[in-house]
């Protein structure tokens, strides 16, 4: 562009929705245990200041998401799905619906 900041040069967006899925190339029906990285009861947009994931650098941001990815393969989509509803959604009516 003409060289004026945007405002992704200070905000970066972070979204998250309840059916959240990645776009791995694999088939859209089935779920994968990173998927719950980003899942949350309702859609929600986190906006993070862009200086503090560039001051934590590529490498530390590369490594907190292998480590996402590595707890949560571990722990299994299934499992992930039962605690999301038992402990996330339990007891709200909107969860139902």
């Amino acid at each position: 562009g003409d060289g004026k900041p945007c405002i992704g040069d200070y905000v970066t967006i972070a979204p998250f929705h309840p059916q959240w899925h990645f776009a791995t190339g694999i088939d859209s029906n089935s779920e994968s245990a990173i998927d719950w990285e980003k899942r949350t009861p309702f859609p929600t947009v986190s906006l993070v200041c862009t200086s503090a994931i560039m001051a934590a650098g590529e490498e530390s941001t590369k490594r907190i998401g292998a480590h996402n990815e590595d707890v949560l393969t571990s722990m299994g989509s299934h499992a992930l799905g039962r605690l999301f509803r038992d402990k996330v959604l339990r007891g709200n009516a909107w969860a139902d619906s």
